[in-house]
């Protein structure tokens, strides 16, 4: 499934640059150079082994601390769901589902104010880079069966965390009543 990359605003997807001789190969997943919006600065670098049918996100952090992203496919692939949740912005509440893989895109930059989540479609490797440090008092997201999306494989596995996650229309109220 390629990404459709009008669906939400600032949201830019890349393919690797993959060169391989006698020694093996070696891939870029993301630079500067590609992006529209220029780079994200690195606050944190962390990655996640997924197995399949596991269910992660929806995620964001808000306030101070909302971040951009750069989420990267390692190894494997996802099935990959991003949902604007910034008012201001012409694409807000719209989502954007795509495939991600080791084997076509494998990198998408997620900017500030747009929840990430994504089902595992076999085992996979996903790699972050974060603009902001992780703090939990500003952690959020969504339940991620509660925005209409149709997963491909039953959801298996979720963190409680993830299914404690307010459903989508009770986030919005809640950030309502905050303003």
């Amino acid at each position: 499934m390629k990404p459709d990359i009008s669906l939400i605003e600032g949201v830019e997807y890349f393919r690797p640059k993959f060169s391989e001789d006698l020694r093996g190969s070696f891939t870029k997943v993301y630079s500067n150079l590609w992006s529209e919006t220029h780079g994200t600065e690195a606050a944190e670098i962390f990655y996640s082994h997924s197995v399949s049918g596991v269910i992660r996100g929806m995620h964001l952090q808000i306030n101070e601390n909302a971040n951009d992203r750069i989420i990267s496919i390692v190894s494997g692939k996802i099935f990959d769901v991003l949902l604007d949740l910034r008012p201001e912005s012409k694409t807000y509440l719209r989502s954007s589902i795509c495939t991600l893989s080791e084997d076509s895109y494998t990198s998408v930059k997620v900017p500030k104010g747009v929840a990430h989540g994504f089902q595992a479609l076999g085992p996979c490797l996903t790699f972050y880079v974060s603009s902001s440090t992780y703090k939990y008092e500003n952690d959020s997201g969504i339940d991620a069966t509660s925005i209409g999306i149709n997963w491909p494989l039953e959801p298996q596995l979720r963190s409680l965390r993830d299914s404690n996650l307010a459903t989508l229309q009770e986030w919005l109220l809640n950030s309502a009543i905050q303003k």
